[in-house]
C-alpha cells in the first residue's frame, strides 16, 4: 500500500496525546505499524521544554507537508523563543540558573542554526524516542 509522506520529507507535526501538545517541524524517518516515526527538526513548544530532538511516532492525520511560509514561520518562532530564554537568562544572571534552562538555550539555538543553514540532516547530541501512550504524571 503506498504511504503519504516518505522518508527524509520534510513535515509540519500536531502531535496531540493526554499529557503532550507539541507543534513540530520534522523529518519522517520510518513508518511501521500504521505510524511514521518523526524527528523534530523545531519546535513550537517553546523555552525549555524540548531540549533535545525526540523520535515521535505519529499518525498519519497529525503529518502536512512543510511549505517554504512553515519553514519560514518556524525559523521566525525558534527566534522569539531564544530571544525569551536569553531575557530570561539575563535576569538570572546573579540568580540561579537550572539545568533545564540551559539546556533549552544550547537547543534552541542548535534548531534555530539548522534552519537558518537548511541542513535538516544535521542531528543534535540528544536524541530520544518518546511513547505515543505515556502516562499523565
Amino acid at each position: 500500500m503506498p504511504r503519504a509522506f516518505n522518508d527524509y520529507e520534510i513535515v509540519i507535526v500536531k502531535y496531540r496525546t493526554r499529557s503532550d501538545d507539541i507543534t513540530f517541524l520534522g523529518e519522517v524517518i520510518g513508518h511501521s505499524d500504521r505510524k511514521y516515526q518523526v524527528r523534530t527538526i523545531a519546535s513550537l513548544d517553546g523555552y525549555y521544554r524540548v531540549s533535545t530532538d525526540l523520535i515521535i511516532q505519529c499518525h498519519v492525520y497529525e503529518l502536512q507537508r512543510a511549505s517554504q511560509a512553515d519553514i519560514d514561520n518556524m525559523t521566525n518562532k525558534q527566534r522569539a523563543v531564544l530571544s525569551g530564554i536569553l531575557k530570561d537568562w539575563k535576569y538570572y544572571v546573579n540568580g540561579y540558573r537550572n539545568d533545564s534552562m540551559k539546556n533549552g538555550l544550547a537547543y534552541t539555538s542548535f534548531a534555530l542554526k539548522r534552519l537558518i543553514d537548511v541542513d535538516y540532516k544535521r542531528r543534535y547530541v540528544h536524541t530520544k524516542p518518546r511513547e505515543r501512550n505515556r502516562y499523565v504524571y
